[in-house]
């Protein structure tokens, strides 16, 4: 598109980025609160994967599916995980 990147896309907290929807435990009135507005920027989403931290019981998601988190930690260097 033209002109310039919304704030919002930039940074460490922005949705590239962060890890707030990859750690502990997700509450409807925090991350799912968030989430919701998150979407609410981003026309036609609905779901967001995210990786870069590794989940020890696997891929799970959490606010009813609008959040899949991916990183198993296959990576040698990450979790004793293999290739």
């Amino acid at each position: 598109g033209e002109g310039a990147e919304p704030a919002w896309l930039n940074g460490e907290n922005s949705p590239f980025w962060t890890r707030y929807y990859s750690q502990g435990v997700i509450g409807p009135k925090g991350q799912c609160k968030t989430l919701g507005d998150v979407f609410s920027k981003l026309p036609g989403v609905r779901r967001m994967v995210v990786g870069h931290t590794p989940q020890q019981m696997g891929c799970n998601e959490v606010c009813n599916g609008g959040v899949w988190r991916i990183d198993t930690g296959m990576s040698e260097g990450v979790m004793g995980g293999s290739k």
